[in-house]
């Protein structure tokens, strides 16, 4: 994979300048065709379809405070105790870019509609920065890599998690890897960039941090193996990380608690690979889906026995030629198929591992995503292999890309649809409840009780847009004082207060605030319907005010 383009290879190298054009060029299009402006601008259902609601609320939370120390911390929400909005998914990257503009921007303003266009941009960007760090700087390599990376099956299924669409970081810090293996970078170059993209994946997600940082353990570990110096590998290292750690406490990564647990429920399937379940045209079994989907697409499936059959000797020297990628790979791998061996639903294997061990996994609970850093090495090793294999290769991939476009049809026509979706408008009842109200107390906390989850998102975001604090919050494996939150409902809902609770609970399971408020005629039922994948799940809330309802 590090070998010059051959001298008969089709379509010779091109400036660089052109091939990242042609990248943007090709995402836009893309763009285009997928989004339309109403999406782009953040309207439609999609915006209130699961968990991309706690994404927005986190975003218009924190845009209503002041600059304060963490840079990311927002009392407003979870109140009195406040939260990080690192940890509600809300992309701080764009946070801290758009909250200076505040005052200038329209009411409700939030940026994930274009953010899925900065990620598709960037996914482009990154599959042209690495195939070119592979060698392959031809014109034809540019269009492949493109296409291939902004129709990867892991990146369209992704849709609904924007900060996951970043997956252009992993391809950076990949690109680095490789122009340090080369020789194209000087290793102190690659090194210093391969900490500006973990510093970069930081301020996006903590999953793509992680595979940020694996990518620079392999350069780390190759680096030293070649060239020795192993106090300066080490100093690269820790290095990085302390820039990390000091940024991650300056945002507030480290404010407030998360609960771990769970490692092996996301595990990655045996089968995975190669079944696309109803995302895929041909391969259509089964790998549990989820959080466990890791298809590779019907065109690498194709590629990659070809490139197996043709350079079997280079595959097999991959370990020596990369040792410490190639242990990185393993451990990756073995880390996203957990001890939970699993093909499809069927556990195959289950073994136990250490207590301390396990929690330790279960920090990152969606294990089945750190086979992506593999899955695009797979992708772009096979490019680079065929690629300089003059004609024939060409041939190969442009009829696997047309396979991969074809083969993944169905989850591009699945995007049209969910992104053009008109949202549902709440019920006219809740602007009076929330005319005149401070703080929203919604009974029982989240994780405190049986209620949808789904159900605290509504609320929340009602919250946030009328400016209100909101006592409990919808976030990735928050730990709640369940006592602590509900104290506050043993006493009579305040004038500037909005109590709200299940309506379908009796009487006597409300805390005394309902049941006083609920005597005095100050309740009303208000519907409510919590989306998930395009789904509403309609209920009743009681919500309470020191008023009667007929006042509000």
């Amino acid at each position: 994979m590090n070998a010059p383009v051959n001298a008969d290879a089709p379509m010779r190298g091109v400036s660089p300048w052109l091939a990242y054009a042609l990248a943007l060029a090709l995402a836009a299009i893309q763009i285009w065709w997928l989004f339309p402006v109403s999406f782009l601008e953040g309207r439609g259902l999609f915006f209130f379809d699961g968990d991309i609601v706690k994404d927005i609320t986190g975003w218009l939370f924190f845009n209503q405070e002041p600059w304060r120390l963490p840079l990311l911390y927002t009392p407003s929400l979870n109140y009195p105790d406040g939260i990080s909005i690192a940890f509600t998914d809300s992309i701080p990257l764009m946070a801290l870019l758009f909250k200076p503009f505040v005052a200038s921007l329209p009411p409700g303003f939030h940026y994930f509609g274009w953010w899925h266009a900065v990620a598709f941009a960037g996914q482009a960007l990154g599959a042209v920065f690495l195939v070119r760090a592979l060698g392959c700087r031809g014109l034809l390599a540019a269009i492949a890599a493109t296409l291939f990376a902004l129709n990867w099956p892991v990146l369209l299924y992704r849709f609904g998690h924007s900060a996951l669409l970043a997956q252009g970081t992993v391809l950076f810090a990949l690109g680095c890897y490789f122009h340090a293996s080369r020789g194209t970078w000087s290793a102190a170059r690659a090194a210093v960039a391969l900490s500006a993209v973990c510093q970069l994946a930081l301020l996006i997600h903590p999953y793509l941090l992680a595979m940020c940082y694996a990518v620079l353990a392999a350069f780390v570990l190759d680096e030293g193996l070649r060239a020795g110096q192993w106090l300066l590998q080490l100093r690269r290292l820790l290095t990085a990380m302390l820039i990390s750690l000091a940024l991650a406490g300056v945002l507030g990564f480290f404010a407030g608690g998360l609960s771990t647990g769970g490692y092996g429920q996301y595990a990655l399937g045996l089968n995975a690979l190669w079944c696309g379940g109803d995302t895929s045209v041909w391969f259509t079994c089964s790998a549990g889906g989820g959080e466990s989907y890791a298809y590779l697409g019907a065109g690498l499936l194709l590629m990659l026995p070809i490139v197996m059959l043709a350079e079997w000797r280079a595959v097999l020297s991959l370990p020596r030629r990369f040792p410490g990628l190639v242990l990185v790979c393993v451990l990756l791998t073995l880390y996203a198929v957990t001890n939970r061996v699993v093909i499809g639903q069927t556990v195959v294997y289950e073994f136990a591992l250490p207590a301390l061990l396990h929690q330790m996994f279960s920090i990152f609970q969606a294990s089945a995503r750190f086979f992506w850093p593999v899955g695009y090495l797979l992708l772009f090793g096979a490019l680079a292999v065929l690629l300089q294999r003059g004609w024939v290769g060409a041939l190969v991939v442009i009829l696997a890309l047309a396979i991969q476009w074809y083969d993944i049809g169905q989850r591009r026509d699945d995007i049209l649809v969910a992104a053009r979706a008109a949202e549902q408008p709440f019920d006219a009842g809740w602007q009076r409840a929330m005319h005149g109200v401070d703080h929203v107390a919604m009974y029982p906390a989240f994780g405190c009780g049986d209620l949808d989850r789904f159900a605290y998102l509504p609320v929340q975001y009602l919250a946030a847009h009328h400016g209100a604090t909101f006592n409990t919050v919808y976030a990735a494996r928050s730990t709640t004082d369940c006592k602590a939150k509900h104290a506050l409902f043993q006493q009579d809902v305040q004038p500037d207060q909005l109590f709200v609770a299940p309506a379908a609970l009796p009487a006597q399971a409300l805390p005394p605030a309902f049941r006083t408020a609920a005597q005095h005629g100050q309740c009303a039922t208000l519907p409510i319907a919590p989306v998930f994948w395009g789904v509403a799940r309609a209920q009743d809330l009681l919500a309470c005010r020191a008023r009667p309802v007929e006042q509000w």
